[in-house]
């Protein structure tokens, strides 16, 4: 069977992403719970969500999993999914005081910190880098809580370790967004290499620094966000 032009060698033709309209619902639905336009406690029904945005169920199906299994979403049996009752702005409140504690378990931990620790620290950072390139934000998010854990867990102090490990729970959420930006994802790895390479130089003001630039990037982001207007199908308004 003779060959069909299209297939004669050249470059290669762009491969269309199946989950385009699914993205786009995705992005415009978490946008609109993270700028309160869907408020707490407000109910999402796929078929609602089709006939707004005139998008077939398919993709708003795929949309509405996705942002359930992040968690911006709660799934109500028979009715459809939730927006959850967490205030963002309360959660916001949370970055200062894990900024505060995270510098505190990083200066205690500087003292027991192995070689082990810091191999596992690259590692972990490694795997971010990874986990970029397939877009899981939440992998991310879980990635980088791992990274922070390190510190805490050498900071020999284990009831600062249990209260971080709480406070980075309840601003999880917040990650899971803030990683969903390419940009971010670069300066938070970029951040942890720069920590890495003060702890092996026993640079301890460079430590300390380099955690509070790496938790204020994401309040700043988040703020300036939530500050901003909504983007509803391709218009800001």
């Amino acid at each position: 069977m003779a060959n069909h032009p299209l297939d004669e060698e050249g470059p290669k033709w762009p491969q269309i992403q199946a989950t385009t309209l699914s993205d786009h619902v995705y992005q415009i639905i978490r946008n609109r719970i993270l700028h309160r336009d869907l408020r707490p406690g407000t109910f999402i029904r796929e078929q609602e969500v089709s006939d707004a945005t005139g998008v077939s169920r398919t993709p708003v199906r795929e949309a509405l999993n996705r942002l359930a299994t992040q968690e911006f979403l709660e799934r109500v049996p028979h009715r459809g999914f939730r927006v959850p009752n967490n205030p963002w702005e309360t959660l916001l409140d949370v970055y200062p005081i894990v900024t505060a504690l995270e510098v505190l378990a990083g200066s205690l931990a500087l003292e027991h910190l192995e070689e082990a620790d810091v191999d596992r620290l690259r590692d972990l950072n490694q795997q971010m880098r990874e986990a970029a390139e397939s877009g899981d934000e939440k992998l991310l998010a879980e990635l980088n809580n791992a990274f922070h854990h390190v510190l805490s867990e050498r900071s020999s102090n284990q009831r600062l370790c249990e209260l971080l490990d709480q406070l980075r729970a309840q601003v999880f959420l917040l990650d899971i967004w803030y990683y969903s930006v390419p940009e971010h994802i670069d300066e938070s790895i970029d951040d942890h290499t720069k920590l890495i390479t003060a702890i092996e130089m026993g640079d301890r003001e460079e430590v300390l620094a380099a955690l509070r630039t790496n938790y204020a990037r994401g309040q700043r982001a988040l703020e300036k966000e939530m500050n901003a207007p909504v983007e509803t199908g391709g218009e800001r308004r």
